[in-house]
């Protein structure tokens, strides 16, 4: 049975459910098992969500009672996971997993397979606290077990800790192994690799292979579509809809979570895809600086690591009192909570030169092992410069590679800063500066005695030199580009 269902042979198992069992209620709820696999193997959620209900209530007081229950919640984390429903995953994983004395178990396999829903869901949150112990959780779980589905397991597993650790280099081979697995013995649906897939696309951004990652992302996409598993198409949108808001189109990437609501509603089972949605947007309006917007949907996400990182900026630009940080007391257990702290050192210390340059260099040399690059390309204009002369006495293929990126990005950026300077004039520029002020544009007119006609005119050739959809946006961009 568990093979059809890594095949994805769900209309097979509801064939054979009707061989399974007999006129009793034990004999009832055995047929049920098949036909409930079969139903989450098919994609039928909501007719699986009903069977569950029934599977407990004709259960009660019988002796498989307790096994049900875990059958239902084992059932309920692929489903949940599937539909977006991943805040209470937990529960049904505490069930799972949680002691018994009875007889009747599932088998270690079984837990395995969801630890790994777990690990991906843990990846997707990035969160750095719980992958070491559901790594080790399964590969004790395994340690008896030497069939090739329990490889493939624990080898997403591991692949997904490695990513969270910042083990890049390791994570990518880990990924393309599992994904040559997957394809070999033909693993899709519930089983599909879309998890290793997505551990690949985030190795390939930090290796700063971003048209590579983003053609990953669709795959993911394509993928995730035709296995109806709803929570890996809305996070390859997001990341799709990022490099989008990233490049200054806000509008189509906007475009993109506006279809994600419409879908998520149109959806005719219970799901919490609109967290997903969330997420989405409120990178894209990170990106535009929309603070009010941004605010709103703090309120309301669960606590992504992402999620985490906006709050602390949008407390600052509301004028709360950033939080002290003792730098002694950050963690410093993987390679990226090591690279974090270094550049955080760098930062106190980047009127010591020699120290700066010799705590840049410890970061740097940690980046080397485990392949990243984004994490540092991203960093300021102080930093990048520590980075480029660093390269330049100690000229690595690495750091030679990361000083040449650093220079072409800060090109680019001067390009683009030089492009619309040119373009825009000077009054454009002068009402561009206004426009940051938050003054109504009836008073910006009148403060430079321009009518309303030509304020209109003016405005409509600023949002398109700069490509900006409306106010908010220009000002964004123009704080991007250094024109503000």
């Amino acid at each position: 049975m568990r093979q059809l269902i890594a095949i994805g042979r769900g209309k097979d198992l509801l064939r054979m459910a009707d061989l399974v069992g007999d006129a009793t209620t034990i004999g009832v709820l055995k047929r049920q098992t098949v036909e409930l696999m079969g139903l989450t193997a098919d994609f039928q959620y909501l007719p699986a969500q009903s069977l569950i209900t029934e599977m407990l209530f004709t259960s009660r007081g019988t002796d498989i009672e307790n096994f049900i229950k875990k059958f239902t919640s084992a059932v309920n984390v692929y489903i949940d996971f599937a539909t977006g429903l991943t805040e209470q995953i937990g529960m049904h994983i505490d069930t799972v997993l949680g002691a018994t004395s009875e007889e009747l178990d599932l088998a270690a396999i079984d837990k395995i397979s969801i630890l790994r829903v777990l690990a991906a869901k843990e990846i997707i949150y990035d969160s750095s606290d719980n992958l070491g112990g559901i790594q080790k959780q399964a590969h004790e779980l395994a340690k008896d077990d030497s069939t090739p589905m329990a490889l493939y397991f624990l080898s997403a597993i591991d692949a997904c800790t490695l990513l969270n650790n910042g083990e890049y280099k390791d994570a990518y081979v880990v990924a393309n192994n599992v994904i040559s697995q997957a394809e070999r013995e033909g693993y899709i649906g519930i089983f599909g690799p879309l998890d290793v897939m997505y551990v690949k696309a985030r190795c390939l951004l930090e290796f700063s292979q971003t048209e590579e990652s983003q053609r990953v992302f669709a795959q993911i996409k394509n993928l995730a579509e035709s296995w109806e598993q709803y929570t890996w198409v809305y996070i390859a949108e997001s990341f799709i809809a990022r490099d989008l808001a990233l490049a200054g189109n806000s509008t189509s990437a906007l475009d993109i979570v506006r279809s994600e609501r419409e879908r998520a509603g149109a959806l005719g089972f219970k799901n919490g895809l609109d967290a997903y949605c969330d997420l989405t947007e409120l990178f894209i309006r990170f990106t535009m600086k929309d603070w009010d917007r941004v605010g709103i949907l703090l309120g309301r996400l669960p606590e992504f690591l992402l999620v985490q990182r906006v709050r602390a900026i949008h407390e600052f630009e509301s004028g709360k009192k950033p939080g002290s940080v003792v730098v002694e007391d950050l963690p410093e257990r993987t390679p990226t909570e090591q690279i974090y702290k270094l550049m955080f050192q760098t930062h106190q210390n980047i009127e010591r030169e020699k120290v700066a340059l010799q705590l840049m260099g410890k970061a740097l040399e940690i980046g080397a092992r485990v392949g990243a690059r984004e994490t540092f390309l991203r960093q300021e204009a102080s930093i990048l410069n520590l980075i480029i002369r660093i390269a330049g006495e100690k000229p690595t293929v690495y750091l030679e590679d990361l000083a040449s990126r650093i220079t072409s990005r800060l090109k680019t950026r001067s390009e683009t800063l030089v492009g619309l300077s040119a373009a825009l004039t000077k009054r454009e520029l002068e009402i561009l500066r206004h426009l940051a002020t938050g003054n109504p544009i009836s008073a910006i007119g009148k403060m430079l005695h321009i009518s309303q006609n030509t304020m209109k005119t003016h405005l409509k050739n600023v949002y398109r030199k700069i490509g900006a959809s409306g106010r908010d946006e220009a000002v964004a961009k123009a704080k991007e580009l250094y024109l503000l």
